[in-house]
């Protein structure tokens, strides 16, 4: 048997350089990280342009300049080619063959160079064999502290192959710490050398040689090409250090796209970083721009959110608010029981901040027992923070939410710079995470979050959601503590893993602690802004305006105004009320959907629960006519007798009966008609078309009546029974989570009081039950009534439950325009319904 050894072509260096950077941006930055890994305390990219784009003219000088270096090149040269001669100058021509402009691009962008200079260890010779020059070298994954005490950026071994992003040739200088007369290295390759057909990887050949101090000095002399420089570096690189020069550049570099990078820069690594690593651009055209990449935290945010994750898996959480004017907030407003408890307390507003901690089994509870759990153990430490910020805001919402100003150009322009939440690891950024203007940009998902549940911030019932236009912030991480935060080969990003879709998750969940926040408190403010008298008044003088005689005109302009005033009030009250109905409409269309198909097959469902009432009967008749049910009872095991078997489908048949019966009269017309019912008659019935589920579930349900008047209540018997279905439904589902064993019993009391205050009436329902009640990681209970809040998922994580029920709940209390609160007692679940009472 002969063994044959793999080959690897020379093509494989574009392959994982040229073709895997996404661009050149991308590439300068895998070689800053370069520097930091070198434990550098600098970075210097230094551009040396001589042409940003294809020139048009050429003075004769430099026309004669050029076309002997390509008369050098080129049988015919591309210059005598493409340009034709004007006056006293040369000119490009028009309609140039594509081919010979490629070729002329590709000779003036020849003309720039690029340097990269660190102060960094330098490079050995043996580093260079061994590591530099070795592709996907697994040096970093071993040794990942630098001699500073840095995590190093870099893991793959093919950050230097960037180089061939950039340009056709790299000649470095490096000079490690003397040992020796030898105190510096001249590496150079070309990559074109890489394109040659057939030939293999192992074949090509980089240039090499030693420099004795003469030589390396100057070497440095003559690649440090600029003053500003030279004065960054003057200390540091007679130690140690790196220069690589990158000529024959692929890219046209103009001050915009130099502009570009040096935005890019100042994302790379986090504001206010404590690690000692500058990052300087130059450009040689320009001098008075650019030099140190500088980038600081914003601070003229609406909302700051700091979320920090630590070994024992406990969350600590401060939220910053700085939204509001809060000296000008109607003292009234924290009258309301809503803004009566932390954080939304009087005193928690004046302080402009609050802390809680929670874990991870708190924020992502509906996890916890299922697969998905285990994936907690294997999420590090990491820190979380999170700016909101409005872009716009009109008049009105000022005035309805206390808003206060701010510089609307400042936070555009910066939030087009540093907009997005971005990721750093160990102090660099991880691309392409929150890039503004590309696909990751919204890596969370916001926009389809937003997109699902478009609610205003006001929106009775909640689900507010942030849009990613208006939110920046930075998820920190380290690679020691999230090993399994894997890197793409493209250096784009991570592998998406269990690992890292539940980190988005918890990330989301604690993203909805500001959306929660902001929606309570503008839920508030506007229900205090409705009940003021201006908006009472300014209704209904809307309704005597428009039913005024239209031909009658007001001869004072003054009026007029008033009169548009009033109406615009008006119409602002009416259109967020009608807002709110829009949401609600959506929502009961695609309930509505279910409804309208169990109609659709009402004759069916009924004949087929007539023939589940004989099947069974009918069945067991045949059979006793064959066999001896008694001899059978005593040779078989139940599974195998067939009058065992029977009568187990006649109890299903009986369950399946009861399930059909309770659909039909669910949608039954009279249902939907407003009538007097008969409460007590109502809870019979109801008890009654639940009996079956409530054995089989082995729930005791005991309804009674604190009062002995007959309770009769106009109302929608459908209503009622929403009210009802979706309360039992719910405590079913909580007696059947997974780790409860507890009893399972329930109780609703009905009540009439009267209070002297409102001279008014109410029923009050009292519906309870033993189950696991609300869940200690939701703070806030009332979240439970916001449209497709759920808490229900399968054995996977993944959620199952509509989350309308609840909600139905409370549009239905809101219709009659009751009162529901929730109480959380030591055990079980706990609601109290308060409704006008009108016989």
């Amino acid at each position: 048997m002969v063994r044959k050894p793999f080959k690897v072509s020379a093509r494989v260096a574009r392959l994982i350089g040229r073709e895997n950077v996404a661009n050149a941006d991308g590439a300068i930055i895998e070689l800053v990280k370069n520097c930091y890994d070198a434990d550098s305390k600098i970075c210097i990219v230094y551009f040396d342009v001589r042409h940003h784009e294809l020139p048009v003219t050429l003075s004769p000088s430099f026309y004669k300049k050029y076309l002997k270096e390509t008369n050098e090149q080129e049988a015919i040269s591309i210059i005598e080619l493409c340009y034709e001669k004007s006056d006293d100058s040369f000119q490009l021509k028009k309609d140039i063959p594509e081919n010979a402009k490629k070729q002329l691009e590709y000779f003036f962008k020849s003309k720039n160079k690029l340097y990269i200079i660190d102060s960094g260890e330098g490079m050995t010779e043996d580093v260079i064999d061994k590591h530099w020059m070795t592709i996907g070298t697994s040096n970093k994954l071993s040794d990942v502290v630098t001699n500073s005490g840095r995590i190093k950026a870099g893991a793959k071994g093919i950050g230097r192959f960037a180089l061939d992003r950039l340009g056709s040739i790299c000649e470095m200088i490096t000079k490690p710490e003397p040992e020796s007369e030898i105190i510096g290295y001249n590496w150079k390759v070309d990559w074109e050398n890489f394109q040659e057909e057939g030939i293999t990887l192992g074949e090509i050949q980089a240039e090499f040689k030693e420099m004795t101090p003469m030589d390396y000095k100057h070497e440095v002399k003559n690649n440090i090409p600029d003053l500003r420089i030279t004065g960054i570096v003057d200390n540091d690189f007679k130690n140690q250090g790196t220069i690589l020069k990158v000529s024959e550049l692929r890219d046209w570099w103009s001050e915009t796209e130099i502009e570009k990078l040096y935005q890019n820069l100042e994302v790379l690594s986090p504001p206010n970083k404590t690690h000692k690593f500058d990052i300087f651009l130059f450009d040689k055209r320009i001098k008075n721009k650019f030099g140190k990449v500088n980038n600081k935290e914003f601070e003229d945010y609406d909302y700051k959110l700091t979320a920090k994750y630590s070994a024992d898996k406990n969350i600590e959480i401060r939220i910053d608010r700085n939204e509001f004017n809060v000296n000008a907030i109607d003292r009234t407003l924290f009258k309301r029981k809503q803004m009566q408890v932390f954080p939304y307390d009087h005193e928690t507003f004046r302080k402009g901040h609050y802390v809680i901690n929670k874990s991870i089994q708190d924020i992502l509870a509906p996890l916890v027992g299922t697969v998905r759990e285990l994936e907690f153990d294997r999420l590090g430490e990491f820190e979380f923070v999170l700016y909101f910020m409005k872009l716009s805001e009109n008049e009105e919402n000022k005035r309805r939410f206390f808003y206060r100003n701010f510089s609307r150009p400042y936070r555009v322009e910066w939030f087009n710079k540093f907009g997005g939440i971005k990721v750093f690891r160990d102090n660099f950024r991880v691309r392409p995470y929150g890039e503004v203007g590309s696909t990751s940009f919204d890596w969370l998902s916001l926009g389809e979050r937003k997109a699902q549940s478009p609610a205003g911030i006001a929106k009775k019932g909640g689900g507010y959601k942030l849009a990613p236009n208006q939110v920046a912030g930075a998820l920190h991480i380290s690679r020691i503590a999230n090993l399994k935060f894997v890197d793409k080969s493209s250096r784009e990003g991570f592998q998406e893993n269990e690992t890292f879709i539940v980190l988005k998750e918890l990330l989301e969940e604690i993203i909805s602690i500001v959306e929660e926040d902001k929606s309570t408190i503008a839920r508030e403010m506007d229900l205090l802004y409705r009940e003021k008298d201006e908006v009472i008044e300014a209704k209904s003088r809307a309704d005597e305006i428009v039913e005024e005689n239209k031909s009658t005109k007001s001869s004072k302009g003054d009026d007029c105004c008033s009169e548009r005033d009033t109406l615009k009030l008006a119409y602002g009250a009416i259109k967020s009320d009608y807002d709110d109905a829009k949401e609600e409409i959506r929502i009961l269309r695609a309930l509505a959907t279910t409804g309208l198909m169990v109609t659709s097959f009402g004759h069916e469902f009924r004949t087929l629960r007539n023939q589940m009432e004989r099947r069974t009967n009918n069945l067991r008749s045949v059979i006793e006519k064959l066999l001896d049910e008694e001899k059978l009872s005593k040779e078989l095991e139940n599974r195998h007798n067939p009058f065992k078997r029977i009568d187990a489908f006649k109890k299903y048949d009986k369950r399946l009966k009861h399930w059909l019966d309770f659909s039909l009269a669910a949608i039954r017309k009279d249902k939907r008609s407003s009538e007097t019912i008969n409460l007590s008659e109502f809870l019979t019935e109801f008890n009654d078309n639940w009996i079956e589920t409530l054995k089989t579930r082995e729930v005791e349900l005991e309804i009674k009546t604190s009062t002995e008047t007959e309770l009769e209540i106009k109302a929608f018997t459908i209503d009622i029974e929403s009210i009802f279905n979706n309360l039992l439904i719910n405590s079913f589902d909580a007696f059947d989570k997974k780790g409860f064993t507890g009893e399972r019993k329930i109780n609703i009391t009905i009540d009439i009081i009267y209070e002297e205050e409102e001279d008014v009436e109410y029923l009050i329902i009292d519906y309870s039950d033993s189950g696991p009640g609300i869940p200690e990681y939701i703070s806030n209970p009332y979240v439970i009534l916001k449209p497709g809040y759920t808490t229900k998922i399968d054995r996977n994580g993944m959620k199952i439950g509509t989350g309308i029920g609840m909600w139905i709940v409370d549009t239905v209390v809101d219709y009659y325009n009751g009162v529901l609160e929730i109480i959380r007692p030591k055990t079980g679940f706990n609601i109290v319904l308060k409704l006008p009472y009108r016989k």
